[in-house]
């Protein structure tokens, strides 16, 4: 049986590199993938460890530099490149490497051509997204719940005994954060909106809230880190500027 032919294109701004070697483990199974394109921004430092990824798999870079605020320069690349190919060339199939809701309608667009669509993104994607694939696979890694099918009666036991766990801000909160205010332009202590910040977030993880973090809003939660600062207007918080250790 004849093996498929799949062109694979990565987001790199939605994708951390660590996540390219399960990646790639899926993809084999597939089939073969003889073009094989990353996007990004990749004088962020965010995104840079992915240079090495596409030296390993043999990939071919395309580099959009941030100029102005927002990613939408790397996606409209990705978007172009996968139009053309689909009309110009042979391929079997595509397979879209990104959680990011905005490539839903060129999911369904390559599906329209009669095109296998594979997506390959985070477990936390929207249920809108995956369903816009032929199908979707998870590639990263959500822990099992080991214990709750060992012994159910114990945990529930331990669980009506023990005090309720508050959620707490930690360090890759921080790194979330300064992401979202990096891909919004914020270098320099440029200030961001509070609203651009929480959308930019919730585009990144849906299911993103500061609750989740042990804040009841997006500026208290800030306020948990010395590297960001609010900017108050008419004596409300509604700007946030990363500041790096200033503060310190």
């Amino acid at each position: 049986m004849t093996s498929k032919n799949y062109v694979v294109l990565i987001d790199c701004e939605n994708i951390p590199a660590h996540l390219a070697d399960n990646l790639f483990r899926k993809l084999s199974i597939l089939g073969d993938t003889p073009v094989r394109r990353a996007y990004g921004d990749f004088t962020n430092p965010w995104h840079r460890p992915w240079l090495e990824k596409i030296d390993e798999y043999g990939m071919i870079a395309s580099l959009h530099v941030a100029t102005t605020s927002g990613k939408n320069s790397t996606d409209i690349a990705l978007t172009i490149d996968a139009i053309e190919l689909a009309l110009t060339s042979g391929y079997d199939g595509f397979c879209l490497v990104s959680s990011d809701r905005d490539f839903s309608h060129l999911a369904k667009k390559l599906r329209e051509y009669g095109l296998d669509v594979q997506g390959f993104g985070s477990a936390k994607t929207s249920a809108s997204h995956r369903a816009a694939f032929t199908s979707f696979t998870t590639i990263d890694s959500t822990p099992a719940n080991t214990e709750s099918s060992a012994a159910p009666t114990a945990i529930a036991t331990s669980a009506k005994s023990a005090p309720a766990h508050k959620p707490q801000a930690t360090q890759n909160t921080r790194k979330l954060i300064s992401k979202a205010i990096h891909d919004l332009g914020g270098a320099n202590q440029k200030c961001i909106t509070l609203s651009a910040l929480g959308k930019s977030l919730k585009d990144a993880d849906p299911s993103f809230s500061p609750k989740k973090h042990g804040s009841a809003t997006l500026g208290n939660l800030i306020k948990q880190f010395d590297v960001f600062e609010l900017v108050p207007k008419n004596g409300r918080p509604v700007h946030v500027r990363y500041i790096g250790n200033s503060k310190s």
